[in-house]
């Protein structure tokens, strides 16, 4: 027996009789045998594939689980009883395009007795037709190794074989634990920790994709979580040299799951993820991240905050803290200077600015104690739009001790537009350094004002306080330090 083809079945009744058919016209003929897997499906695919096995059945063996395992503990008891020198997989609800398909990566293994496992490429079939037929895969070479399967699951399952004693070595392996929702590129992992992955540069097969699909079914949120499940799981069993591999995936996918739960509008599960890449602030940013040249860690930083997490006081407020040395030094404070006399709205917090930073505080409007240094000054950043209007303000003024001060306008905020859906608000970013030296120690706060419109109205935001300290002064004439 040169083959034997695990078929793995549940709920496939509109296709499992083209999966069967696709595999009992190979090449190979009575070389092969089929060992259905079906994980105790409740409509009539074990009635199906019973009639196959009674038309061929020396040839295919019904494997029907009385319980739904979704695990690969009915795939073992397949590969115990396989008796081919190689085992190929197939998913009930695809098919094999190819009759010479098994024969080709049968020749490809043979010829290579260092691979572990050999793929071919796939055509991908969206039966909802929201896709077009595509390739599954682009790949320019025949030979790949662990470093490409842990960046990726190039190859799909209805691709592959591998030798048996491969398969046999896989439920040794810890590998085999990982959930079975990601099992296929464990399997492709643990391959690659064998031996090289071959590659027949053919079209062979077709990969369905349907609403009842484990995967195809999930939303794109749900893929990228399985994905760092996945990953987490399998850090533990790959060699040391893979560890820093896979954590660079780790924040990738992370970053990748922060931008789709931000379409989604589920801003604190986006914090979360982006929490974890700025913290790290790994090399490949600039290369992999859309336009970080233009806003780098400050961008993903205003990402944050727009969020509103609660990791993002701390997390920020520590990297203001490492990288202070290196900011530039602000500019001279602007005068006080009065307002035009228009009508005042009183604003709700949140609505149409955000105050991000005062001095060193970030999002001071949930009630952080807030100090200034007496003599200092106070630096305020935020952002500013005006709602009514659908766009940017016309300016931005911060009120305090009685006066007002024009801060600085304008700059680029194109987290604040795609939070919003308006292109028109992306330059809404605002600064205002105002120098204290007129103001007592004690509790002060301020309030920031939006123009709007051409008569002189404005928008107010509800007070910040804060509170200005001063320094204590050294009475004996002694250096510090010194006896």
């Amino acid at each position: 027996m040169i083959v034997s083809t695990i078929v793995v079945t549940y709920n496939h009744a509109r296709y499992i009789g083209q999966a069967l058919d696709s595999v009992l016209t190979q090449e190979l003929g009575s070389e092969q045998e089929v060992l259905v897997c079906d994980d105790c499906s409740s409509d009539r695919t074990p009635d199906i594939v019973r009639q196959y096995q009674r038309v061929q059945p020396d040839q295919i063996t019904l494997l029907a689980s009385q319980v739904n395992r979704f695990d690969w503990s009915l795939i073992a008891e397949a590969v115990d009883r396989a008796r081919g020198e190689y085992i190929a997989f197939l998913e009930g609800d695809d098919y094999w395009t190819s009759p010479q398909k098994l024969t080709r990566q049968v020749a490809f293994l043979a010829a290579n007795h260092d691979c572990s496992c050999c793929f071919h490429n796939v055509l991908v079939l969206d039966e909802s037709r929201r896709q077009r037929p595509h390739l599954y895969n682009h790949c320019e070479r025949t030979f790949w190794t662990l470093p490409d399967v842990l960046r990726n699951c190039f190859f799909q399952a209805g691709s592959t074989i591998f030798p048996a004693q491969i398969m046999r070595r896989w439920f040794q392996s810890p590998l085999v634990q990982c959930p079975i929702e990601s099992g296929d590129w464990a399997l492709n992992v643990f391959a690659a920790q064998q031996g090289s992955i071959g590659y027949v540069d053919e079209v062979m097969s077709v990969y369905r994709l349907h609403d009842r699909g484990i995967w195809s079914s999930l939303e794109q949120t749900a893929k990228f979580e399985r994905i760092l499940r996945f990953y987490r799981a399998v850090a533990p069993h790959v060699a040391v040299e893979s560890q820093e591999l896979i954590r660079e995936m780790i924040l990738k996918r992370s970053y990748d799951l922060s931008l789709e739960y931000e379409r989604v509008r589920n801003l604190n599960k986006a914090g979360t993820c982006l929490a974890e890449v700025i913290a790290a602030r790994p090399a490949w940013a600039p290369e992999y991240i859309p336009g970080f040249d233009q806003g780098g860690w400050e961008e993903l930083e205003r990402r944050l905050w727009l969020y509103r997490h609660p990791l993002a006081f701390r997390t920020v407020r520590a990297l203001r803290h490492a990288s202070r040395v290196f900011s530039p030094a602000p500019p001279a404070p602007p005068q006080p200077r009065r307002s035009a006399n228009g009508v005042s709205r009183r604003l709700a917090d949140h609505q149409d600015c955000n105050v991000e930073y005062v001095n060193d505080y970030c999002e001071p409007l949930k009630g952080y104690r807030i100090t200034a240094v007496a003599g200092g000054s106070l630096e305020v950043k935020g952002w500013a739009v005006d709602g009514e209007s659908r766009c940017s303000a016309k300016g931005v003024e911060l009120e305090l001790g009685g006066n007002l001060y024009l801060a600085d306008y304008g700059t680029s905020r194109p987290d604040v537009a795609a939070y919003f859906g308006i292109p028109e608000m992306r330059n809404s970013g605002f600064r205002a350094v105002v120098n204290l030296d007129q103001l007592a120690p004690g509790q002060h706060d301020f309030r920031i004002r939006i123009l709007v419109g051409d008569n002189g109205d404005f928008l107010e935001s509800n007070p910040v306080g804060f509170e200005i300290v001063a320094l204590p002064c050294l009475t004996s004439g002694h250096p510090v330090g010194s006896a």
